[in-house]
């Protein structure tokens, strides 16, 4: 199968993420060049070549192609001004697509469907990867130096100079390059949402001046603290940036001989750049993943809430009709009573529902229990109550406020109306399903008599309505049976929704 470089979760992105990886290309080539480089030619760090990798990973074969033949061009120009030999020059331009090219193939295999740095795993094994692949480039730049070209060379110490300069570039500067690419498909962030990176990126700039303007080590030493604790509370991109920042200004001042790095071995540049390149290399590990373990215990924070919201939800919801259930109806009405609240408890069954289920199949009932719960939230959103499903076809309500028997009468007439004057499209037919309703009234007398009381009378009302005939309702009184009455309003309604899905 052919290797496609972008990575296939990536979405498309077109020629303004091209034209925006080749600028930031030529800023950062152009910056690294002039301001990190030593009189001798050598840069602690060499970040754009991050550009290119993430130029193959986010970008269609041809655009990235196009970008990576820009920016190889631009850097062979600006390589012009710098101490290489024209032939170094163009040695190490190749050598930068090579280093990308290879790692944007190793990168898509064991860094996931989407680079995401911030990934603690995920950022070790690109550490890995970026190690592994410089220690390749430079092996090979550094015997072709020796042995073609006829450099002389201290093969051991050019080599790991190139392996610490390249690892670095990658490691500091992919992350914030893939944080711009995606930030910059969704549009110009927002100031609140740009307040940390550049309150924490700024933070940086000033704690590295300031390290690296005294020529004491101790100072050097007390970034780890400071940095660290800037890990603890900022957010993964904040700190690449930071890290990005912190890296670019040390290997600057160190290249212009500020700075404790930059008095060691004022003849052995070799060595001035390595001390700086274990220094960066031990900060940038140690403070990213410190930043990435914290960003994994707020994931896990959040997954596990989100975890509990779900089971909570589970248990109080029906999971069908997502109306709650029997249990947390029966909480909230416990509080209605312990609050003294006056209310009215409607139990309602749906007449002949078995009959759909046996003639009609159990997914045609599912979606009837759906459409019905709908119209029923519809309903009951002027009265500022949620309905509850007790199981199969059988329904309950609580609507508070003190009622007489006409305004439930008049409730129970809007009820039939609004959910079931309306026929139910079920199977590509149209049919009319009735309901039987029982209603009993609370107050703040029946604080005492707990739920389980308030819900027998109801029950108590819904089977008087289901022994009258089914297709109208009965109001509970505390009279006894025979005080019972009748469903009054909905008589003169039932000849337009008595008929039933299948005759019994």
């Amino acid at each position: 199968m052919r290797w496609q470089p972008r990575r296939r979760a990536e979405p498309a992105r077109g020629l303004r993420t091209a034209a925006l990886l080749t600028l930031v290309f030529m800023m950062m080539a152009a910056a690294t060049r002039f301001l990190c480089t030593d009189s001798v030619g050598y840069s602690a760090i060499w970040p754009p070549n991050a550009i290119l990798l993430v130029a193959l990973l986010t970008l269609r074969a041809r655009l990235a192609t196009g970008v990576l033949a820009v920016c190889f061009l631009f850097n062979l120009f600006i390589n012009r001004f710098s101490a290489l030999s024209p032939s170094e020059a163009v040695l190490a331009c190749a050598f930068n697509l090579f280093q990308a090219t290879v790692a944007a193939f190793f990168t898509r295999r064991f860094c996931g469907g989407i680079t995401d740095l911030a990934r603690l795993r995920r950022f070790l094994t690109f550490t890995v990867i970026a190690l592994l692949v410089s220690a390749l480039e430079a092996g090979i730049g550094t015997a072709i130096e020796s042995i073609w070209l006829g450099i002389p060379v201290r093969a051991f110490a050019e080599w790991l100079q190139w392996v610490l300069c390249d690892t670095l570039g990658l490691l500091i500067a992919t992350p914030v390059v893939l944080t711009l690419v995606r930030g910059w498909k969704k549009g110009l962030p927002n100031s609140g949402v740009l307040a940390e990176p550049l309150t924490v990126g700024a933070s940086s700039i000033a704690l590295t001046v300031f390290a690296f303007s005294s020529p004491q080590w101790a100072f050097l030493l007390c970034m780890y603290p400071a940095l660290v604790f800037l890990a603890f509370h900022a957010h993964g991109a904040s700190m690449s940036i930071a890290m990005f920042c912190v890296s670019l200004c040390a290997a600057a001042l160190t290249a212009h001989g500020i700075g404790p790095v930059a008095g060691l071995e004022p003849g052995h540049p070799l060595i001035r750049e390595m001390m700086l390149q274990s220094y960066l290399f031990s900060l940038v590990l140690t403070v990213l993943m410190v930043n990435s373990t914290i960003g994994e215990n707020r994931r896990y924070t959040r997954r596990l809430s989100l975890m509990k919201r779900n089971l909570e939800y589970l248990a109080t919801h029906d999971s069908l009709t997502s109306l709650i259930n029997r249990s947390c109806f029966q909480s909230r009405l416990a509080l209605a009573l312990e609050r003294r609240s006056c209310g009215a408890l409607f139990l309602i069954d749906v007449d002949y529902f078995k009959q759909i289920n046996d003639n009609l199949g159990h997914h045609v009932g599912d979606e009837f229990l759906k459409e019905f719960s709908r119209r029923m939230l519809d309903f009951l959103q002027a009265h500022d109550t949620a309905p509850a499903r007790f199981g199969g076809d059988e329904f309950a309500v609580i609507i508070p406020g003190k009622f007489s028997p006409r305004t439930i009468d008049y409730l129970c007439g809007a009820f039939i109306r609004d959910l079931l004057l309306q026929p139910y499209r079920l199977a590509e037919t149209e049919y009319r399903v009735t309901a039987s309703i029982g209603v009993t009234l609370f107050g703040p007398e029946d604080a005492l008599r707990g739920t389980g009381e308030i819900m027998r009378q109801a029950d108590i009302a819904l089977y008087a309505a289901k022994r009258a005939g089914r297709n109208g309702y009965r109001l509970f009184s505390h009279g006894g049976m025979s005080d019972i009455l009748p469903h009054a309003g909905l008589i003169r309604q039932a000849n337009v929704a008595a008929a039933p899905v299948v005759d019994a």
